[in-house]
């Protein structure tokens, strides 16, 4: 037997029974566009909550079910509205996605032609880093050899100053790399055996070496490396050598760096291995 239905309670009561009702009744009013869409789930909850305040005067005033009809009517009408609005959105998002596809793949060609200059703009940097190395090497070597000739010329003076090594005789240097007197000593020393032909040869290297009297008028040789800048090499070559030059000698020498500057650290490390500092203006 069929149930008549005249009222709201009647359509709730019958989804009850048959759950496949309230199916039918949720696909009918509702769509899966809905469902997507925060907009649309927005008017969706409007409506709802209409279609509720309906149910409630309904349950209040048992209004007929044709009142009812009418406001579900008119529920969906707007739902239609929104689904109108819903599609139209759609079409306005589809379009804005063709425009940023388009604008990405014109960013991607400019971040590849940007990508391209920068490593164009990298290669030359770095070739001109090289030149500019390569012009500063150039340019330091003038300097330091400017600076070593100069250094050379006032070497007796600064030895007497700051080692009070008196009568110093000048005998190797940038101006003078052949003292017949060294050249004399450092071949008896190799025939000897006291040192090698490579030590006599780091010897030939050394920028300046001279021959003093002590305050107690014995003879000192004096090597002293000389340098804008000294650094620990310049510290390290300066001890060894003349370490060389007193193995030759049999006598005594010492060890000097020569400079414009040097930092604290290498200026310990020349008193700790017995190189004295000698600050002379460029």
């Amino acid at each position: 037997m069929t149930t008549p239905i005249d009222t709201f309670e009647d359509i709730l009561a019958a989804m009850e029974r048959k759950p496949e009702l309230r199916d039918a009744m949720r696909r009918h009013v509702l769509s899966e566009e809905l469902l997507q869409l925060p907009a649309v789930v927005a008017e969706l909850a409007r409506t709802v909550h209409e279609i509720l305040h309906a149910i409630s005067i309904i349950n209040q005033r048992q209004e007929r079910m044709e009142s009812d009809i009418t406001d579900l009517k008119a529920g969906q009408a707007k739902l239609e509205a929104g689904q109108a609005k819903l599609e139209a959105g759609q079409t306005k998002l589809e379009a804005g996605q063709t425009k940023l596809e388009a604008g990405q793949t014109k960013l991607e060609a400019g971040q590849a032609k940007m990508e391209g200059d920068i490593t164009d703009l990298k290669a030359g940097y770095a070739r001109l880093e090289a030149g500019q190395t390569r012009m500063q090497g150039q340019l330091n070597g003038l300097t330091g050899t400017a600076y070593e000739r100069k250094v050379a010329k006032r070497s007796r003076r600064a030895v007497r100053r700051h080692l009070d090594i008196r009568r110093a005789e000048l005998l190797h240097s940038i101006s003078n790399p052949d003292n017949r007197h060294l050249a004399h000593l450092l071949d008896q020393a190799a025939d000897d055996g006291r040192i090698s032909d490579e030590q006599a040869d780091e010897l030939d290297e050394a920028d300046l070496i001279l021959l003093g009297r002590t305050a107690d008028d014995e003879p000192i040789y004096v090597v002293a490396e000389v340098s804008l800048t000294c650094d620990d090499h310049d510290v390290d070559r300066a001890a060894s050598r003349a370490r060389i030059l007193r193995e030759a000698s049999g006598g005594s020498a010492t060890a000097a760096v020569i400079g414009t500057a040097i930092s604290d650290t290498n200026r310990l490390r020349a008193d700790d291995v017995g190189v004295a500092v000698i600050i002379m203006a460029g």
